[in-house]
């Protein structure tokens, strides 16, 4: 069984290596996922919302979306993207920013405006996306300020993924082994158990066959007595 269990954990090993291959094919395509609705900035009449993916992959290109919606008249807004960082070698790393990186919007009357821009990461990049962004706007002669800094995505870490899984993999195939041993060894105890007992009726049937022969030998040799 030790055997078996090495052979299994060495073929799980190689199909992670095969799974990896496959994914690294992909590491360069945009990281497709359902976007996840971020409030960022809750203000006097002006709400934004990002919409990105939640895990991205490094060495990938993905995009995010800002949704600006005036809850009241807005006279004139501006927005602006100041910085996009992520990690390399534990370090805090800025990231090129969009070509546009600010949108201006005049006599912005109640309803929803969109601002799409892409993020491109490195190959050795890590653990998280994060923007900041400063947005001005004017509502009845009065000049609003606002500023935030956000979380746009989680990078995946693409082999502790996998090895994280393989592990997973691996607990339920020793539990799957386990649960044969156990059925294997109630089963070996119940086939001894009966194989004993029929051992045993052998036995006493072996005797008892002898007995009764011996018998039938003694009465049939004996003589009869004569009075």
């Amino acid at each position: 069984m030790i055997y078996m269990d090495r052979i299994m954990k060495f073929s799980l090993l190689t199909l992670l290596l095969v799974i990896y291959m496959f994914v690294s094919c992909f590491l360069h395509a945009s990281a497709q996922e359902h976007a996840i609705p971020k409030l960022i900035i809750d203000d006097v009449g002006l709400q934004v919302t990002l919409l990105t993916p939640w895990h991205v992959y490094p060495n990938s290109t993905f995009n995010a979306t800002l949704v600006i919606e005036a809850t009241e008249d807005i006279e004139y807004m501006e927005l602006k993207i100041t910085n996009i960082t992520t990690f390399i070698d534990e370090n805090e790393t800025s990231l090129p920013l969009p070509e546009q990186n600010s949108i201006r919007i005049d006599n912005f009357t109640k309803g929803q405006r969109t601002y799409l821009f892409n993020v491109t990461l490195p190959e050795n990049s890590s653990k998280v996306v994060v923007g900041n962004i400063v947005c001005e706007w004017r509502i009845k002669q009065r000049t609003f300020f606002n500023s935030a800094k956000f979380l746009i995505a989680a990078i995946v870490d693409v082999w502790k993924e996998q090895v994280q899984k393989l592990q997973d993999k691996i607990i339920e195939l020793e539990g799957n082994l386990t649960d044969l041993q156990s059925e294997l060894n109630q089963t070996r105890h119940q086939l001894e158990s009966k194989l004993g007992t029929t051992q045993r009726l052998a036995v006493i049937f072996g005797v008892t066959t002898a007995l009764f022969a011996f018998t039938t030998v003694y009465l049939f040799k004996r003589k009869p007595q004569v009075w």
